[in-house]
């Protein structure tokens, strides 16, 4: 191998271990910025994303006979 291509391999190397590092800053910071963001203006706000109160169900009940020979 000549010098030329071990400084080409050298080089892309620290290329791709530079690009990692800039992905995963940039993806951290996007997700705290989003995440982060959303969440202040939903408490300034008052929402609440996760709770929900169900005040009416479209459940029916149930009429389980307590007779076994009426089940089958």
């Amino acid at each position: 191998m000549s010098l030329f291509n071990q400084i080409n391999e050298i080089k892309n190397q620290i290329k791709k271990r530079i690009d990692k590092l800039i992905e995963k800053i940039a993806l951290h910071f996007i997700y705290f910025v989003g995440v982060g963001l959303t969440a202040i203006v939903a408490k300034i706000v008052g929402n609440k994303f996760l709770i929900k109160e169900h005040t009416q169900t479209s459940w029916k009940k149930y009429k389980i006979s307590k007779n076994i020979n009426k089940m089958f």
